[in-house]
């Protein structure tokens, strides 16, 4: 499928020595999968994993933008790769897997 975009506003107030906290971003780019994967009619819904790399530091108190994309859709998990993007760069990339946690 294409990517889903999804927009945020990062908070200063989260900001440690002048940048956003790493947490902060993985939960921005967290919320962006799983409102993608609520919006598939095929999604997965369970976060089974995630792997973050922090390429470039962040800006607090600026708009962002999580581009997410979908690399393997399966009927058991669904592999994403999220990058939140600020300035025209990708500030922090993920890779994720969703899934279904029994009933």
């Amino acid at each position: 499928g294409g990517a889903g975009r999804w927009s945020a506003q990062l908070d200063a107030d989260f900001n440690v020595l002048a940048v956003p906290c790493g947490g902060y971003l993985m939960g921005v780019v967290v919320r962006a999968l799983r409102e993608d994967q609520r919006r598939r009619a095929d999604g997965n819904p369970d976060l089974l994993s995630a792997n973050f790399t922090f390429l470039n530091s962040s800006v607090g108190g600026e708009a962002c933008e999580v581009v997410v994309r979908v690399l393997k859709a399966g009927r058991l998990v669904t592999t994403l790769q999220a990058d939140l993007e600020q300035r025209g760069k990708v500030r922090v990339q993920c890779t994720a897997m969703f899934g279904k946690f029994g009933d």
